[in-house]
C-alpha cells in the first residue's frame, strides 16, 4: 500500500510538471514597427507631385514594403513553434505588466532602428517594464536570456540599436544575445534565411537550458 502511494505520488507530480510544463510560454516575442513607406508616393513627393503623405511619422518603419520588424516577428513566432515551443509574439504595446517578460524561458525583443536607436515604443517598453523590473526584480532576469534583433538601412545603425538593448539588459542583470541584423537592402530570401538560421540559435538555447 505504501509503495503504491508512493508511486501514484510520483506519478501525479509526472503529470503536474508536464501540465506545467505546457503552460510555459517557451519565448515572449516583443517587436515594435509602423507602416512600411509608401515609395510610390515618397517619389512623388521629391518629384513635385505631391507636397504631403500622412503615412509617414514618427512611428514608421524604415523598411520595405514587404518586410519590417512586424513580419519578422510573425515569421520567426511560425518558425519557432514548428520547432515545438510555445511562442507568442506581442507589440509593445500589448505587454501590460512586468510579470508577462518575468514568466517566459526566453525574450526576444526586436527593434527598427532610428539613428542608432531603438524606436519610441520600445524605449518606451524599456522605461515602464524593464524599469520595474530593476527596481522591484532586481535578479529575476539574471537566468533569463534576452535576446534581439534590428532592422536598418545600415549596418553602424542596427549594431546602435542592438547595442541600447543590451546595456538595459545588463542593467536588469539579464543575459543578451544572440542578435540579428536585418538590412533594408536584404532580399526576402535573405531576410528568410536570416530568420531560419536565428530561430535555430534561439531554440537550440530554449532546450538546453
Amino acid at each position: 500500500m505504501v509503495l503504491l502511494l508512493v508511486v501514484l505520488s510520483s506519478s501525479t507530480a509526472f503529470i503536474q510538471a508536464s501540465e506545467n510544463r505546457s503552460n510555459t510560454l517557451d519565448i515572449l516575442i516583443i517587436y515594435s514597427t509602423g507602416n512600411p513607406y509608401d515609395w510610390n508616393s515618397v517619389e512623388d513627393i521629391a518629384k513635385g507631385i505631391k507636397t504631403e503623405i500622412k503615412d509617414i511619422d514618427a512611428i514608421t518603419t524604415p523598411t520595405p514594403l514587404t518586410e519590417n520588424c512586424g513580419t519578422i516577428a510573425r515569421k520567426l513566432a511560425s518558425s519557432l513553434s514548428e520547432k515545438k515551443l510555445i511562442v507568442r509574439a506581442a507589440e509593445t504595446m500589448e505587454i501590460k505588466h512586468c510579470n508577462e517578460i518575468l514568466q517566459a524561458r526566453m525574450v526576444v525583443v526586436g527593434s527598427p532602428a532610428y539613428f542608432g536607436n531603438v524606436s519610441w515604443q520600445i524605449k518606451k517598453l524599456f522605461d515602464e517594464q524593464f524599469h520595474k523590473i530593476y527596481l522591484f526584480e532586481n535578479g529575476r532576469l539574471s537566468k533569463k536570456r534576452i535576446a534581439a534583433f534590428s532592422m536598418a538601412e545600415v549596418n553602424g545603425s542596427a549594431r546602435s540599436a542592438l547595442q541600447a538593448i543590451r546595456s538595459v539588459v545588463i542593467d536588469c542583470k539579464g543575459r543578451f544575445g544572440p542578435t540579428m541584423i536585418f538590412l533594408t537592402k536584404h532580399s526576402k530570401m535573405e531576410i528568410n534565411n536570416r530568420i531560419e538560421e536565428f530561430s535555430a540559435q534561439l531554440a537550440d538555447l530554449v532546450y538546453k537550458n
